[in-house]
C-alpha cells in the first residue's frame, strides 16, 4: 500500500511540474524584462557574455479561434503567434553560406504558471578570416510575469 500512495504521490509531483509552455498559459497580460549580451571574438574563441542592454514591455496574448494573437505595447493591433511554440524548440539550428557559419538556439521555458523565460542566442562566425570583427555572438533572456 505504501508502494502504491508513493509510487502515486511521485507521478502526480512529475505532472505538476511540466515545464512545458502552452498556448493557453500565455493567455493574458504579461511584464517582460530583456537583458541582452554579447560576447567578444579574440581571434580564437568567443569571450563570456557581458551586458550590453536591458528593456522592459508589455505584452498580450489572447486565443481567437483557436489560434494565438499577441500584441506588444507600442503595436496598434494583434499578430498571429501560432508558430511560437514551434519555433523555440531548444534546438540549435545551423545556417551555413559561402564564407560564413551561423548558429541559433532559441528556448521557451515555463517558469510557473504566472512565469516564463524565453532564450535567444547567435553566434556568426567567418570561415575565412578568423580575426574578423564579424564574428560576433549575442544572446538575449526574456523573464516574462503575468500581470494580475
Amino acid at each position: 500500500m505504501k508502494k502504491v500512495f508513493s509510487i502515486g504521490l511521485v507521478s502526480l509531483f512529475l505532472i505538476g511540474c511540466d515545464k512545458t509552455v502552452t498556448k493557453e498559459m500565455l493567455v493574458g497580460d504579461w511584464k517582460c524584462e530583456a537583458i541582452e549580451y554579447k560576447s567578444t571574438w579574440d581571434g580564437n574563441n568567443f569571450g563570456e557574455f557581458t551586458i550590453n542592454g536591458t528593456h522592459e514591455a508589455s505584452i498580450k496574448y489572447k486565443n481567437k479561434n483557436n489560434s494565438l494573437y499577441v500584441r506588444k505595447q507600442d503595436d496598434r493591433g494583434w499578430h498571429e503567434a501560432n508558430d511560437l511554440l514551434d519555433k523555440y524548440t531548444n534546438e540549435t539550428k545551423t545556417f551555413e553560406g559561402d564564407d560564413y557559419i551561423a548558429k541559433s538556439t532559441k528556448t521557451l521555458r515555463k517558469i510557473n504558471d504566472n512565469k516564463f523565460l524565453v532564450i535567444e542566442e547567435y553566434e556568426n562566425i567567418q570561415k575565412y578570416d578568423k580575426d574578423s570583427s564579424s564574428n560576433k555572438k549575442d544572446k538575449t533572456e526574456v523573464t516574462c510575469t503575468r500581470i494580475k
